[in-house]
């Protein structure tokens, strides 16, 4: 699976790609190096949804050496408004609000 991971993220498309990643660290070492390999693909855009905001610093330190990337995004709480709710966590219901809309962008 892992190598059918690499083969997709370093494909080539004309059009570009996106990879959404949620709840998942970085800390498995294997995972995280075949992702900055990918990341070497310009075409490919991978946005990190952290669950919380401080999950940011911990996934950044588990992608060491991975430098700025344009084509690499974090997404926290903090990056958005929800009404009438003291909010801290950003999990997939609320992840799906966002992407539909009902929630804006801070």
């Amino acid at each position: 699976m892992l190598r059918y991971f690499e083969y997709e993220m370093s494909a080539s498309w004309e059009n570009g790609s996106i990879l959404i990643v949620h709840g998942f660290s970085f800390g498995d070492g294997h995972i995280a190096k075949a992702l900055k390999r990918a990341l070497e693909n310009r075409a490919l855009m991978v946005v990190v949804v952290a669950y919380r905001d401080a999950d940011v610093e911990t996934i950044r330190k588990n992608l060491t050496n991975c430098g700025l990337r344009n084509n690499l995004y974090f997404l926290s709480p903090k990056d958005f408004v929800f009404p009438g709710e003291d909010f801290n966590r950003l999990n997939l219901s609320n992840l799906n609000k966002i992407i539909t809309g009902e929630l804006n962008c801070a």
